[in-house]
């Protein structure tokens, strides 16, 4: 019998979800939108998001 026990982690840090209701409000105006540069989201934030929680 193998069992498989996963899970997804789905909260992300203040900054992500910024970044992310800027890109969401200019989704019919793509000029609008905020660049990718400001995307990424580094292991300590990660790390810390997770530990907000």
């Amino acid at each position: 019998m193998i069992i498989d026990c996963h899970g997804h982690f789905t909260t992300v840090p203040a900054s992500f979800r910024d970044w992310r209701a800027k890109q969401i409000a200019a989704a019919n105006d793509p000029a609008n939108a905020p660049p990718l540069s400001g995307a990424p989201v580094s292991h300590d934030e990660n790390r810390g998001s997770r530990q907000e929680r």
